[in-house]
């Protein structure tokens, strides 16, 4: 009798916390903002997506410039998003905050950084493989030596602290003063317009046989990763930190990259990806 009265107290224990978990995931409403740059919205919707297993309310909130995303976040309306660093400046086209105010919002506003991702960017100067094998450019540091042979893509579209970072290689050339968005900038390099592109690391095109990433053998270009913040309040929720850390954990740039060429070759849906993602990682 005294065994079955502590095993009914047991089950009325365990019956209680599994219901007060329930209801502070319930009443626990995340609303992870993202600018809409693809692998940013990529990388938001793989935590929405384990977060919403995890029992918690998820909500996504898309902006067109990081200054909008900041605002709200002042004002409370979002309480997460994710950080394109590289602890000085953001790449312009990818930027979600500026570093100046992310250092605002951290002190003044309450908000922490969790694990970055395993998966970075960069910039990445590619050219053609053909070419490479012909010229025997390989490095960044051979292009300066060899440029009177090199036609350039456009720079325009880079502020001018990232064209320093050309300079330095001595990339002074640009052919075309025209801004080129990433499809045009692979198109020129493809139908040999030009002979020398910029893109970044998560560029799918890039990782294909046809073009060779310039090696930067100077050691000039800053991997930037991948930082989730979240507001101090879900900060106190080990469960959400857990899950936010765990896909962080799991997320590399070979993975990230497989999955943005999946996106832009076979258009497979975000969504689709962020949930086969969680099929086999989390």
């Amino acid at each position: 009798m005294k065994k079955i009265f502590l095993s009914i107290v047991c089950l009325f224990v365990l019956t209680s916390c599994m219901k007060n978990n329930q209801i502070v995931k319930q009443k626990t409403h995340i609303k992870i903002g993202m600018v809409n740059e693809t692998p940013i919205v990529l990388l938001s919707e793989i935590y929405a997506v384990a977060l919403e297993r995890n029992g918690f309310d998820v909500e996504r909130v898309m902006y067109n410039s990081g200054d909008e995303l900041f605002n709200d976040m002042k004002d409370g309306k979002i309480n997460m998003f994710i950080y394109f660093s590289n602890n000085n400046n953001s790449f312009r086209d990818m930027e979600v905050v500026q570093s100046s105010k992310i250092n605002t919002l951290m002190n003044q506003f309450h908000y922490k950084k969790l694990k970055p991702t395993k998966a970075f960017n960069s910039f990445s100067f590619v050219t053609r493989k053909a070419f490479s094998t012909k010229y025997k450019v390989t490095k960044l540091s051979q292009i300066k030596k060899n440029s009177e042979f090199i036609t350039y893509g456009s720079i325009n579209e880079f502020s001018d602290e990232e064209k320093e970072l050309f300079e330095k290689y001595g990339l002074f050339n640009w052919k075309n003063k025209d801004d080129l968005n990433y499809s045009d900038r692979v198109k020129s390099l493809g139908n040999k317009s030009v002979d020398l592109i910029v893109g970044t690391t998560l560029d799918p095109a890039f990782s294909s046989n046809r073009y060779f990433v310039l090696k930067d053998d100077k050691g000039k270009i800053e991997k930037c990763s991948f930082v989730p913040i979240v507001s101090e309040n879900l900060f106190k929720k080990k469960e959400i930190s857990y899950c936010i850390n765990t896909v962080s954990k799991k997320t590399s740039t070979k993975v990230l990259q497989k999955m943005l060429r999946s996106h832009y070759y076979s258009s497979k849906k975000i969504d689709d990806l962020a949930i086969d993602f969680n099929n086999k990682y989390i």
